[in-house]
């Protein structure tokens, strides 16, 4: 299937670059930790181990994860307008028939997309459709239809794998090098200052470089889903209003707590004030 049309742009083919790149990234530092445990030997376990997660996240049904969340399915003669929205989206974006979707009952989940076996299912948490506008809301889910156009569901899947086992193998040989000292066995303990950092630092470095590489693809899902809509200023607007309503339920969660005062480079998503500018043509 050739790719949609409002899906091409020099813009979307920059973004998943970066994307790839952050990928291999992350397949680099894997790679250094198995070296480190066990040269050639320990790179080939951990991507074995590295794929068959992957699969398990592949082919695991998204309604299995989502029900552990105490997620339920919204039935189509529940939100009639809400389904021929999300019909018309996915024709528009040609990625066949449209996602099952999900109510949360999560008061932090806006508006995700979740990969597994059959289609991908949207959740939404109970209070968007409270909150935003229909144009809004329709906006919101354009750009979780243009996460799946774009591929990014299988690329975080991916990257989600990566990271996990590159923690494991990390955790593993450092244990692994505890047993040993605890044990006396000095002589037996070969490891370089170096490769002690590699294994204590790689799965932190994972971990930040796959927060980049969700925000890369959040940018370029808002940009797709613009495109689609022909209405940026409707995504702008949910997206100030989803910010409002997650910094409201947090603070009083959390009193005191500033969302903002969170690094990016810590963030799952871009902030919302830099993702509007982008939006509103600012950048």
């Amino acid at each position: 299937m050739n790719a949609p049309r409002f899906a091409r742009s020099g813009r979307r083919s920059r973004g998943r670059s970066e994307s790839l790149l952050l990928v291999a990234t992350l397949g680099a530092l894997l790679a250094l930790c198995g070296w480190v445990l066990a040269k050639w030997e320990g790179v080939v376990a951990a991507f074995m181990v590295a794929l068959f997660l992957l699969a398990t996240l592949r082919f695991a049904p998204a309604n299995w994860v989502l029900s552990m969340f105490g997620a339920r399915p919204v039935r189509r003669s529940d939100a009639p307008e809400f389904f021929a929205d999300l019909d018309a989206l996915a024709r528009a974006a040609g990625i066949g028939a449209a996602p099952s979707v999900y109510a949360s009952r999560n008061p932090l989940i806006v508006a995700a997309t979740l990969a597994g076996a059959g289609a991908p299912a949207i959740v939404v948490g109970r209070k968007v459709p409270q909150v935003l506008t229909p144009r809004e809301l329709r906006a919101v889910l354009a750009h979780e239809i243009a996460h799946i156009a774009n591929g990014d569901l299988p690329l975080m899947q991916l990257g989600r794998a990566l990271t996990a086992v590159t923690g494991s193998v990390s955790r593993f040989a450092l244990m692994l090098l505890i047993i040993e000292l605890a044990l006396g066995l000095f002589d037996r303990i070969a490891l370089s200052w170096w490769e002690l950092a590699a294994l204590a630092l790689a799965p932190i470095a994972a971990n930040l470089v796959l927060l980049a590489l969700s925000r890369s693809r959040e940018f370029g899902a808002d940009a797709a889903a613009s495109r689609l809509t022909g209405d940026p200023m409707a995504l702008a607007s949910a997206l100030a209003k989803l910010d409002r309503l997650q910094a409201g339920i947090l603070e009083r969660t959390l009193p005191g707590f500033d969302v903002a005062r969170i690094p990016t480079w810590l963030r799952t998503h871009p902030s919302s004030e830099e993702r509007i500018e982008r939006l509103l043509g600012a950048r």
